[in-house]
């Protein structure tokens, strides 16, 4: 699904990541003082060790004393596993650095860890999910032809992930897969 919007006469195409952030960043924000491209870049910026099990709960913003006050950056409130939470708590200035980098600018200044699994917080439908769809072995194969040149290792194996996501969901609606 492609939107697209009028400029200089001509449309422009919008990635549905685009559009769908402008329905979903208002809610987190509301709801959790963050936009869900912290959320959606978690796993990079905590690490593969503590992406399965921890998840950023919400950002606590200092109140505002007034319109002249200056900024002051918010305490990241995270739910982790119990078993992780010592190990995670050693590395938060690293991921604190992280995040900031991610967001350019000095968004979060220390790191409050729950010690619950994170998915006691965040309830999510995945158990109501039916399998996801497997692409072909041609369209597999297809993906891997495509993405032969890229060279990094984990760039490669993401994209051949989504390039088989992508083949997968087309051939489900066309009939053919």
């Amino acid at each position: 699904m492609v939107e697209q919007s009028r400029r200089k006469g001509a449309y422009q195409p919008k990635a549905l990541s685009e559009i769908l952030s402008r329905v979903v960043n208002p809610i987190l924000e509301q709801r959790a003082g963050m936009n869900g491209d912290l959320v959606a870049a978690w796993a990079e910026l905590a690490g593969e060790r503590y992406a399965e099990c921890s998840l950023p709960v919400k950002l606590i913003w200092p109140p505002a004393r007034g319109p002249e006050d200056r900024f002051e950056p918010a305490t990241l409130l995270v739910a982790c596993d119990p078993a992780q939470a010592v190990y995670l708590q050693h590395e938060a200035s690293q991921i604190i650095s992280r995040i900031n980098f991610y967001f350019g600018f000095d968004a979060v200044v220390r790191m409050r860890i729950e010690q619950r699994r994170p998915e006691q917080h965040v309830k999510t439908s995945a158990s109501r999910r039916p399998p996801p769809i497997r692409a072909s072995r041609n369209d597999q194969q297809r993906v891997a032809a495509m993405i032969a040149v890229v060279e990094n290792p984990k760039l490669k194996a993401a994209l051949q992930r989504m390039g088989e996501a992508v083949f997968s969901k087309g051939s489900s609606r066309s009939g053919d897969g």
